[in-house]
């Protein structure tokens, strides 16, 4: 039979030795107390809870150091409770988690996300205070619903809603060569001429005559007469005209003038006409008639006018 003296060394060099601390001094007697001093842990679980002694990471994943030495078995179980390890895990709920992906967290393991997602499309907003457009902060609008948005998800203001907030000038109210946005469109440039305009035409007397009413008023004449369009330049106020026989140079005995007070001075009889007896609107019609000497004829006529 082999003598303690002679295993010695194996028994103190065994990773057991070394584990129980024996020595090349300890006595047979110092080994069995050893030995019977080894816990011995077969079943069961063994809650671990103490600072550093645990942890969860991306390097180990989840670790816990034994907590008494001795023997353990297969058949026991360690555990970090949850209440202690469910601090690590952050505090993300389902309603924060896009909906769908899972998650753990101080809220349980593998939890499905149910925060509503917006990927792609858009959504229109009209409703009141929840948009709107000034000096300060431009076009703003606030987001729609909580959740998670995509670069790809538009947000808008529908053109129907934005433009009544923006006035109602055309471009015929805006000065000549200067830029605005209304409801009418955006950096629109306008086509106002500021001042007195004139635009000139050869128009063709009428066949028939009318009456036209000279010198106080009470007096009436019949004259040929012809019409000049003005559609084209939109709203005016008439200012003035002169027209001649066409082909017959200023001063020449078919030649009238008419005056900011819609009177006419024939020139080739010296009379006076008041426009404004035939026609109440004539500096504001777009079709004003004159009087004149022939029928069927032309005549040039250069029309004065500013813009309204």
């Amino acid at each position: 039979m082999t003598s303690f003296e002679s295993t010695k060394n194996d028994i103190v060099d065994s990773d057991l030795g070394k584990a129980v601390g024996m020595s090349t001094d300890t006595t047979w007697t110092n080994i069995v107390a050893k030995i019977k001093a080894i816990a011995t842990i077969i079943t069961g679980k063994q809650s671990v809870t103490t600072t550093g002694k645990y942890g969860i990471d991306t390097t180990y994943g989840a670790w816990v150091y034994i907590p008494t030495p001795g023997y353990y078995s297969i058949d026991h179980c360690l555990n970090v409770p949850w209440d202690t390890l469910k601090s690590s895990l952050g505090t993300a709920t389902a309603a924060d988690v896009y909906t769908g992906k899972t998650f753990t967290s101080q809220n349980g393991t593998k939890v499905t996300g149910t925060m509503p997602g917006f990927t792609e499309g858009g959504h229109s907003s009209a409703l009141e205070g929840k948009w709107g457009i000034n000096t300060s902060s431009g076009v703003w609008m606030y987001i729609p619903k909580d959740g998670w948005y995509s670069n790809k998800y538009w947000l808008q203001v529908p053109w129907g809603t934005l433009k009544n907030f923006l006035g109602n000038a055309d471009v015929s109210r805006v000065l000549s060569g200067y830029t605005f946005t209304s409801q009418n469109g955006i950096k629109l440039t306008g086509t106002y001429k500021y001042g007195v305009q004139v635009t000139s035409m050869t128009v063709t007397s009428d066949a028939s005559t009318t009456p036209f009413y000279e010198g106080d008023g009470t007096t009436t004449v019949n004259y040929n007469w012809f019409y000049i369009p003005l559609s084209s330049i939109g709203n005016h106020m008439l200012c003035g005209l002169r027209y001649n026989k066409h082909g017959v140079s200023s001063g020449g005995w078919e030649y009238a003038v008419v005056n900011p007070g819609m009177i006419v001075s024939l020139i080739n009889t010296g009379y006076f006409i008041d426009l404004t007896k035939n026609q109440t609107d004539v500096k504001t019609s777009s079709k004003p008639w004159f009087p004149c000497w022939e029928p069927n004829t032309k005549y040039d006529v250069t029309v004065y006018y500013v813009n309204m």
